[in-house]
């Protein structure tokens, strides 16, 4: 994950620098055109629709990209999807059910034909920046969503992508802290910033059967299960929450953690694994693989504990929610959002003071070395949790209905819908 994020983000960077020969053309004129846009829809009543995308293989944007693509409601939208670089899995699975999905390698080209053979009324671009300039030049709006704070970007590739955003008149932030992010650093008007939480499919995350899914997973009826799924990389917190956990290990005698996600980097999750070993922990600490089908862990499981270092808004956080677990999250994303307005959980104290005025450097001094008090906030969460089981659990019991009303993916995609419908 953290290898494709930096894939992602130096190709977004790079693809920021290329409007730069646009700055010829009449930004005030193209503005008062973007701002007066209200192009009817194409032939058929159908407003044609250019989700932009760099590739489109696996993780928490790709699922949001495929459920808000099969959920337009395409009696109103027509979706073709451009990957700009490459495909993967979720453009496969795109595909086999019949919707449109076009690889361009790069080529400005073929981005031209389609905006021009398609019609296209508006675009919709994640995490790339490619087609800015080109839809700009043909008059076509442009909606950015900006899934997380890319605090990866120093300086210099922050004000690339701030150059490259230029071309752009609509956001959509999927958290406040993402907004205020995308403000702060990327010098993005807050007036032009909508929030848009992400959406799970809620009807998929009823409660599995709890015994039955610790059974598969070898785990007794009287332990107590603390799950985190995330990919194995620094920022998703791994090595503050194992600590944290060996702190309340012995209290909990009958405390469990599991830990699943994709490895791509191989050298922290050996560093996890050795934490687990040299901490006695082999017993009640598990490091699993990506689980395609992750309902099973939430059934088998009694708390959801994200620690993230950075995060956008998490879809495990809404699908564990939805599975009726109490959440245990760090204060970045859309952790606050969700927490502070509903009581379904306990939110710990972010890695730093203020996210978007973080250097990368300070961000990589705290995923290697965990803030005290993000530990203690972990391990005092846990302990909470593990010593008012009823308590907790009744709150976790609130999540389905909540997520149901306000965080399914018809909801996110019905708020899509209307930005779309007025070019942003």
């Amino acid at each position: 994950m953290h290898r494709r994020l930096q894939r992602n983000a130096l190709a977004l960077t790079l693809s920021a620098a290329e409007p730069l020969r646009a700055a010829r053309r009449s930004m005030g004129a193209v503005r008062r055109r973007l701002r007066d846009f209200r192009r009817p829809p194409s032939e058929g009543g159908q407003l044609q629709v250019l989700v932009e995308v760099p590739t489109l293989d696996r993780g928490g944007l790709e699922q949001m990209v495929h459920d808000l693509v099969v959920q337009l409601d395409h009696q109103r939208f027509a979706p073709l999807v451009v990957c700009v670089r490459g495909g993967g899995m979720v453009a496969d699975k795109l595909r086999a059910i019949g919707e449109r999905v076009e690889v361009i390698a790069q080529s400005e080209r073929a981005y031209r034909e389609i905006l021009e053979r398609e019609h296209i009324d508006v675009v919709l671009s994640h995490y790339s920046t490619f087609g800015a300039s080109l839809a700009r030049h043909a008059g076509v709006p442009n909606v950015h969503v900006l899934h997380n704070s890319y605090t990866w970007l120093d300086d210099g590739g922050a004000r690339r992508l701030a150059w490259g955003l230029r071309e752009i008149e609509h956001f959509v932030a999927v958290s406040s802290t993402v907004a205020s992010w995308a403000e702060r650093r990327l010098h993005v008007p807050g007036e032009r910033i909508q929030i848009v939480p992400n959406g799970i499919d809620s009807r998929r995350f009823a409660k599995d059967d709890h015994l039955a899914a610790r059974k598969a997973l070898s785990l007794e009826e009287s332990d107590y299960v603390f799950l985190t799924i995330g990919t194995f990389e620094p920022r998703k917190g791994h090595r503050a929450l194992l600590q944290a956990f060996a702190r309340i290990a012995e209290e909990l005698p009958q405390a469990r953690l599991i830990c699943a996600g994709n490895t791509v980097d191989a050298a922290y999750r050996r560093e996890c694994a050795d934490f687990v070993k040299g901490r006695g922990l082999g017993d009640r600490v598990r490091l699993l693989d990506y689980e395609p089908t992750p309902q099973k862990l939430y059934a088998a499981a009694d708390v959801f504990v994200l620690p993230s270092v950075v995060e956008g808004f998490s879809l495990c956080t809404l699908e564990a929610a939805a599975s009726g677990l109490p959440l245990i999250l760090t204060a970045v994303g859309g952790a606050p959002d969700l927490l502070r307005k509903h009581d379904l959980g306990l939110l710990v104290p972010s890695y730093l003071r203020s996210l978007a005025e973080a250097e990368p450097k300070q961000i990589d001094e705290a995923q290697r070395n965990p803030p005290a008090p993000v530990v203690s906030g972990l391990a005092d969460a846990m302990d909470e949790m593990g010593s008012h089981r009823e308590k907790w659990q009744r709150a976790g019991a609130r999540g389905p209905e909540i997520v149901a009303a306000e965080y399914d993916v018809s909801v996110m995609v019905r708020r899509y819908e209307a930005l779309l419908a007025r070019g942003g």
